[in-house]
């Protein structure tokens, strides 16, 4: 312990004698570090959180097998199936995500985030109540039964002040009065990592919060997730053994429904999202956290370059103290020590940095419709990861220089001194183009990204999103039923017609781009299903009159949808091109039938009045996908978002918008208001969040890069001194000097850039999924790139070569 003490206090007093170098080393240190401790922080706070309750490596999440996704959500009349027949679970429960409206008193109604959830909800979980109680599966869970509702801690101290006497009291939720019965505890927020749910009710009262729902009843209606503690000793292998026959019983029993069901257990510990989707969203978090650790690498080899140039200085002062007695290995771990130090301080200050980015974090929403948690906090598992890349960090960049010092020749070091001693500098130049070849790498991929969001806009949507407003509304968060519903839709239409600048007015219940899906399968009039083949699964969106109109999409055979589709009309849909060719190859569409396989009726059939050009469903860079469109008075949903094509700033009339909304109902929540433009934002945002990660960090890494250059340049510069004096002195003009020396650094920078631009061309094509009417090999970015690097090298080769014009001959052949 007083060796390594001993070893801090010198390390101390080393750093003391160079106060620019500590500075300049802490920075570097804190940019590198911090980035990646922010990175980890986020990460941290949406994907490894505790989930709130008891043992997550019992669990098993249970997922539905309908056509051929095999991680789809199931149906309630699944989640009574499996609870009864299984025998391999010990606790199986339900939950379904949704916004509702909640109402206190006579305080203006607010949207929030919910789950419904089976009664046996929390009891399965093991979640214990902060105030009151949670759910009793034979009290609550009954249909008929008490109206009851669970709120989060975070809800509750957020919405309700903390108030304790919440419990007891009835809120309205969509309109219906409901018991607070319980606060749940404040670690858990609900089952989706990275959002926080407000309020629980259960499945039994869903047909209160929604009128003339199927939800409990309606095989078809796959909107629940299920999860299920395993019972000792049984493996997710064998659980799936023992879910396989019954789902087969279940596609015999109900062969409308469950035709082809299969389903598919998953440890819950393995899952992030979804397992469909996880694979993406775990490689766009490994290359988030790749990105910073590729300024912590620059920062390193920055940091190894000064530590090699500074040692050249201390070979006199290490030499004496070999001589006087101190071993190789003793002075390799004295100048490891003062890395380490470097680096701890380095790690402080990066830590001081990420609380920064935690707190900005914390206050940012993104561009989505849901409750996205993050509440970042820099709990153990951050400081821990933090100490651990700081000490590594420290190790990394002072190993080299700490065994290139150990390796000194006595006698030439302690006769020549730090004056004569000039070393190999080749290490140090392979650091230097290494700091520089990453650099490249970072900048080309931020000229990808954001080339990508400039072809983004010359990719054809199918829709025109400029000159729009957009107003998500529920009605049924105010307790409308149906009928009023329709007759509300129906009334803020016809007012907003008639406001100055408006030309069309609509609706949908799912935007394009909007990041969701929603899917039916389809039979076609005419066609009998082979034995084993599924019916056609097709996108689907509910639309009001002139919707395509309103949005700006074009029709290419038939007709809109309009005012005569009507409840007591012939049903009709509109589809899209990709459908009309997959239902219909090489036929007109127009006038052909199809219905929706198990949910209509016989005789349901749907007259297909219209095909519409295909738009962009979910992602900017999809291929064409088949989708069909329901009339909305024909299939109305309560959940809606009113499209209206303006002339003018649409930003102007929302307000115009909202007061119209009022006067209709002044208690109506306005879920979000919006333009088009918006949502085409929303489905870029990952492409712009990863655009302003690598040109930030591509930033910092040039910046840290270039001090590394300009280090080893100017040292190279200081070590020639006498050269330089003998050139001038024979007659060599500013410009023959200042060429030498820009021209030496800059035959690092060509190495460096090679290399970058060869490792960018294997890295391109790991981007290729976020590229927008580019290549991954776009010449552009590939081009900007490096010269952006060219210049600042320039720069950073230029000052001290412009520095050294000014030795004077005389005083360098003196002072040698």
């Amino acid at each position: 312990m007083d060796t390594i003490l001993g070893d801090l206090r010198i390390a101390v007093r080393q750093l003391a004698k160079s106060p620019g170098f500590a500075l300049i080393a802490i920075v570097t240190l804190a940019l590198g570090i911090g980035a990646n401790t922010a990175l980890f922080s986020l990460i941290n706070s949406v994907l490894l959180r505790d989930p709130g309750y008891a043992n997550p490596e019992q669990w098993a999440d249970v997922y539905s097998k309908i056509g051929d996704f095999r991680f789809a959500t199931s149906s309630n009349a699944d989640y009574l199936d499996l609870g009864g027949q299984n025998r391999v679970f010990s606790g199986v429960l339900s939950y379904k995500l949704g916004s509702i409206g909640i109402t206190r008193g006579n305080d203006e109604t607010r949207s929030a985030w919910f789950e419904t959830v089976s009664g046996n909800y929390f009891v399965v979980l093991g979640v214990r109540p902060h105030l009151g109680r949670l759910f009793d599966p034979a009290a609550d869970d009954v249909v008929g039964g008490p109206s009851n509702a669970v709120l989060s801690y975070a809800y509750w101290k957020q919405d309700f002040g903390a108030d304790p006497k919440i419990i007891g009291e009835t809120l309205r939720l969509n309109g219906q009065p409901f018991t607070v019965i319980g606060v749940a505890a404040p670690n858990f927020r609900g089952m989706i990592r990275g959002l926080v749910s407000a309020v629980w009710t259960t499945s039994a009262s869903f047909d209160r919060l929604f009128a003339g729902s199927n939800f409990r009843t309606d095989r078809n209606n796959r909107s629940s997730f299920l999860r299920a503690r395993l019972k000792p000793g049984v493996t997710v292998e064998q659980a799936q053994a023992n879910l396989t026959p019954i789902a087969r019983h279940l596609a015999e029993v109900y062969p409308t429904s469950d035709r082809g069901l299969e389903f598919t257990v998953v440890s819950t510990n393995s899952v992030t999202f979804n397992p469909g989707v996880d694979g993406k969203i775990t490689g766009a978090a490994l290359a988030l956290m790749v990105i910073p650790a590729l300024v912590l690498l620059i920062a390193c080899a920055n940091l190894a370059t000064l530590l090699l140039i500074r040692a050249v200085g201390r070979r006199r002062e290490i030499a004496v103290r070999m001589a006087l007695g101190a071993g190789r290995a003793r002075v390799t771990r004295q100048l490891i020590t003062e890395s380490v130090l470097l680096a701890g301080l380095g790690g402080m200050a990066g830590l001081l940095l990420a609380g920064w980015f935690a707190k900005a974090v914390g206050t940012f929403r993104p561009p989505i419709p849901v409750p996205v948690d993050l509440d970042i906090t820099l709990d153990g598992r951050v400081l821990g990861f933090t100490l651990v890349i700081s000490v590594v960090t420290g190790i990394l960049f002072g190993a080299a220089p700490a065994v290139r010092a150990g390796r000194l020749d006595l006698t030439a070091d302690l006769r020549e001194g730090a004056r004569g001693a000039t070393g190999r500098s080749r290490l140090r130049s392979v650091l230097v183009a290494g700091q520089l070849a990453v650099s490249v790498v970072l900048l080309v991929g931020a000229g990808l990204l954001l080339r990508s969001l400039s072809g983004a806009a010359r990719v054809d949507l199918g829709f025109r999103p400029e000159s729009s407003v957009t107003i998500q509304l529920d009605p049924s968060q105010r307790g409308y039923d149906r009928e009023k519903i329709r007759q509300f839709f129906v009334a803020v239409r016809e007012r907003a017609r008639g406001l100055p600048g408006v030309e069309h007015v609509s609706y949908t219940s799912r935007l394009p781009l909007n990041l969701n899906f929603s899917t039916n399968e389809f039979v076609v009039e005419g066609r009998d299903l082979s034995p084993g083949q599924r019916p056609f699964n097709l996108q689907i969106a509910t639309v009001g009159p002139d919707y395509f109109s309103t949005i700006g999409a074009t029709i290419v055979a038939g007709r809109d949808v309009s005012d005569r589709d009507g409840a007591d009309q012939p049903l009709a849909l509109v589809i899209n091109e990709p459908a009309a060719a997959l239902l219909w190859p090489g036929q007109s569409a127009v006038g052909k039938r199809i219905a929706v396989h198990g949910s209509d009726g016989p005789g349901a059939w749907r007259e297909v009045v219209g095909v519409v050009k295909s738009m962009k469903v979910v992602t900017v860079g999809e291929s064409p996908t088949p989708e069909v469109f329901f009339p909305l008075y024909q299939r109305l949903e309560s959940y809606a978002t009113l499209v209206a094509r303006v002339r003018g700033d649409p930003a102007v009339l929302i307000p115009a918008f909202r007061n119209l909304i009022r006067e209709i109902d002044p208690a109506m929540p306005i879920l979000a208001t919006g333009t088009l433009d918006d949502v085409v934002s929303v489905a870029l945002f990952p492409v712009r969040f990863g655009a302003m990660v690598l040109v930030t960090l591509g930033g910092v890494g040039l910046l840290i890069a270039s001090i590394g250059l300009y280090g080893i340049i100017a040292h190279g510069v200081a070590q020639r001194t006498r050269e330089l004096g003998v050139r001038m002195a024979l007659g060599a003009q500013v410009r023959d000097v200042v060429g030498l020396v820009v021209r030496g650094g800059m035959r690092l920078v060509v190495v460096g850039l090679l290399a970058g631009i060869g490792l960018a061309l294997l890295g391109g094509r790991l981007l290729g999924s976020w590229l927008y009417g580019i290549s991954p090999y776009d010449p552009v970015a590939l081009l900007a790139g490096p010269l952006v690097l060219v210049s600042v090298a320039l720069v950073a080769c230029w000052i001290p070569a412009r520095r050294a014009t000014r030795v004077n001959p005389t005083d360098a052949l003196r002072g040698d």
